[in-house]
């Protein structure tokens, strides 16, 4: 299977999203978390540098801080 390609909402500031994978997720099939053309990940627009999940039950949360960021908890 594929990588999946999440795309972060736009938010406002104090918003909260978590992403958790399901059971599925491996190295080769795992889910990207990517930024709106907007917004950026920790200060980063880069896709390469993206965060991923590659472990089933994984998770990662973002804060959205203002000034079109989204911070990784």
């Amino acid at each position: 299977a594929a990588p999946t390609v999440l795309a972060l909402p736009s938010g406002s500031k104090g918003d909260v999203v978590w992403v958790k994978a399901g059971a599925g997720v491996t190295q080769t099939n795992y889910i990207i978390i990517s930024s709106s053309e907007k917004n950026a990940i920790d200060g980063n627009t880069v896709s390469a540098s993206c965060p991923r999940i590659e472990s089933p039950y994984g998770a990662v949360g973002f804060l959205y801080v203002g000034l079109s960021d989204w911070r990784i908890l």
